[in-house]
């Protein structure tokens, strides 16, 4: 890549303030120190640019390494930041263990003469398919930036959201077309080669210009989600300033909880945050207090889940009623949706839980049938 000095000090200086405005201001959280991290790989990186570090020498297998390990950490920030909490899936593991497989052979090939040159099939499955990978996961933190863009309670993260989006879908999409022009060359065509320079030299110009709007945009995220406290079911991010509650504010806190009680209008599949404040006849910027500042929910789908669940729970030990229509029921579009939220809440599956607490064979069944029976004595008032 053909990246001038000027833009390569430029780009330093600002990944060089990105980590330590992470560093300051959310130094105590997990998600704060991943963006440490992520700011000391693209740093070591840089820094390779800039003293051009040719390969051939165990340092430029080490850089190309770090290098390797950023579209992981860049995975782990996201995970962080927009699933509020949850455990890193196992299968993301199973995956990243393979992707860093095949590109160390690759990176050992590129930079020792030890190992025989690659034919095309073996070029595919140590350079490509390791790239194919990571554009893979960063689809994924596309996935997790916009699907719940809408139900996010926290102001400063939908922001992070966005520049999430335009920077990573931006890079996918110049990592997409290099590996495509890539293959075209391999495939022959000669002409290709000055289009993977122009390429190159265009992601060098960009370079400088990206980071610094990135650096903007994450510091003033950081300022409004500081103090960010990562433990699951707990809130990601606090504000700096503390919210005063009013008793305007406790009614409406009321109001909403009953009229999630009996209206129950959490069984209607794609509720969100504005309809149910039109339905309420309140302001959505209301209601999205009460439910983030009040109830201390990040996100308006854990508040609909809170019921959901319980109104699940209750279904499965009262009622023969099938799993998939109860999901469906309660406000859930598929079984696999219905499964994954129940499953976070449990640890076990909705049929499993039925089993479970049916038969007594274990400490909590005595407690949920009396939770079950109260409610439904409550129902019949």
């Amino acid at each position: 890549m053909i990246v001038s000095t000027a833009s390569l000090y430029l780009s330093i200086s600002q990944v060089v303030f990105l980590g330590i405005g992470a560093f300051v201001l959310m130094r105590n959280s997990h998600m704060g120190r991943l963006f440490v991290a992520l700011s000391a790989c693209i740093l070591i990186h840089l820094l390779a640019l800039l003293f051009e570090v040719g390969p051939g020498s165990v340092t430029s297998f080490f850089l190309s390494t770090v290098l390797k390990i950023i579209p992981i950490t860049v995975w782990l920030v996201a995970f962080s930041l927009f699933e509020g909490g949850r455990k890193v899936p196992r299968i993301f593991f199973k995956v990243m263990a393979i992707y860093l497989l095949l590109a160390e052979i690759g990176l050992l090939h590129f930079h020792f003469s030890f190992i025989p040159r690659f034919n095309l099939s073996q070029y595919m499955l140590f350079y490509i398919a390791p790239q194919l990978i990571c554009i893979g996961a960063y689809i994924y933190v596309l996935r997790l930036a916009v699907l719940e863009y809408r139900q996010d309670l926290v102001e400063g993260r939908k922001s992070l959201r966005i520049i999430f989006v335009l920077v990573i879908g931006g890079f996918w999409l110049f990592q997409a077309l290099r590996i495509l022009i890539r293959l075209v060359v391999l495939a022959g065509w000669e002409d290709a080669k000055d289009l993977e320079t122009f390429v190159n030299s265009i992601t060098g110009i960009l370079l400088f210009p990206v980071v610094l709007v990135v650096n903007i945009c994450f510091l003033r995220a950081f300022a409004s989600i500081a103090k960010v406290e990562n433990h699951a079911g707990r809130q990601l991010g606090e504000e700096a300033l503390p919210y005063l509650i009013d008793s305007r504010d406790l009614e409406l806190k009321e109001t909403l909880l009953n009229y999630m009680e009996w209206k129950r209008p959490y069984c209607r599949s794609g509720l969100t945050i504005g309809r149910l404040a039109n339905e309420m006849g309140v302001q959505e910027y209301k209601l999205r207090t009460i439910v983030n500042r009040i109830l201390n929910y990040n996100n308006f789908s854990q508040f609909l889940n809170k019921y959901r669940i319980r109104d699940a729970e209750f279904r499965l030990l009262k009622t023969d009623d099938a799993v998939f229509n109860i999901g469906l029921d309660v406000g859930y579009t598929s079984l696999s949706t219905f499964h994954k939220a129940f499953k976070e809440c449990h640890g076990i599956t909705p049929k499993e839980f039925r089993i479970v607490n049916r038969t007594g064979s274990n400490g909590k069944s005595e407690s949920l049938r009396v939770q079950v029976n109260e409610r439904d004595q409550l129902s019949t008032v």
